[in-house]
């Protein structure tokens, strides 16, 4: 079925193994189902969440597409995604209490746009994530020219469909948290998103980051590094001092593709790189900008995923987080 893994090429280590995945999408059906694609197993379990503004035909085809699987589904609460809102945070805990819900005993939770591709196969996913034995993959930011301040030190609203600065001051986080900036992303374990939904500091935290300007790249990120918290699978090292591996993004130079708002937008001339990089997917690509690189790394993906070679983790076992976590 277009190209689907089946049952039968599923290893006993991917079996024992489960992954869940969310795919968060507004637009180009055609690029989340090839990302849908790419990481498809049938012992997985996958939660679309479909911006509830989104054109009508777009909710049909993901409806269609889900239809075929049974362990794939949409979000039973969508969102009005506001870029930079709460909204882009509360679609990914939306799905993550729908598939903590499920029978599938994953073990790990990816958050995934639909504009980003896997530089692992899932074989490849499941040797690093069991290296990583319940620790999170988060990314920890303190520096103060990177924590982007403003953001967080008065409070905005949505107006007109955008955040909108109200010049009224953040008052101090709870329970003494120290706020840590990183990525909207990550890899994060069972444990963690189930500390996430339940845990009362958790929840205290989301509702004080529901006024700043992209809470997604600061909750995250703080309950993951923040020792008052100890969420399961923290860090308790410098978070800058520690690699961010679960999506390479390229904010800076290098980009052989285009920039849209600062990141890079991926060209075939950056094939050689991505294909050669730890990180455990590449964000992101346009599949209407140099349409001919995603079909590339594709294809690249879907022969790595049959070549049955050794895999060398001796730099994920080397990784300073490994250690460095409450579990």
């Amino acid at each position: 079925m277009r190209g689907y893994m089946g049952e039968e090429v599923v290893s006993d280590i991917e079996r024992r193994f489960p992954i869940a995945f969310s795919i968060l999408l507004y637009r180009d059906v055609e690029q989340a189902e090839r990302l849908l694609r790419a990481l498809y197993r049938p012992n997985n379990i996958y939660c679309f969440h479909v911006d509830l503004s989104a054109d009508p035909v777009l909710h049909k085809a993901v409806e269609s597409i889900v239809k075929c699987f049974h362990n794939v589904f949409i979000s039973s609460k969508l969102e009005d995604v506001v870029y930079s809102s709460m909204s882009r945070l509360q679609a990914d805990l939306n799905c993550m209490a729908d598939l903590l819900q499920s029978n599938v005993p994953w073990k790990y939770f990816i958050n995934s746009p639909s504009q980003q591709f896997p530089l692992k196969t899932n074989l490849e996913l499941v040797k690093i994530l069991t290296v990583y034995n319940g620790s999170n993959d988060i990314e920890g930011i303190t520096q103060p020219f990177r924590m982007l301040k403003n953001r967080i030190a008065y409070k905005y609203v949505v107006k007109n469909g955008s955040m909108m600065l109200t010049g009224e001051k953040m008052g101090k986080p709870p329970h003494n948290i120290t706020v840590v900036k990183g990525s909207a992303y990550g890899a994060f374990s069972r444990q963690f998103v189930n500390f996430t939904l339940h845990n009362q500091m958790s929840r205290d935290l989301l509702t004080y980051l529901k006024d700043v300007n992209s809470p997604d790249e600061y909750y995250w990120s703080t309950l993951n590094h923040d020792r008052m918290i100890a969420a399961p699978g923290g860090y308790t090292g410098v978070p800058d001092n520690k690699p961010f591996l679960a999506t390479y993004a390229n904010w800076g130079l290098g980009c052989h593709g285009k920039y849209v708002r600062g990141v890079c937008i991926y060209g075939l001339g950056d094939l050689p790189e991505l294909v050669s990089r730890h990180e455990l997917f590449a964000n992101k690509f346009y599949r209407d900008y140099q349409p001919v690189a995603l079909r590339c790394l594709e294809e690249w993906h879907f022969n790595k995923t049959f070549s049955f070679l050794p895999y060398e983790l001796y730099y994920y076992r080397h990784l300073p987080f490994i250690n460095g976590y409450f579990y």
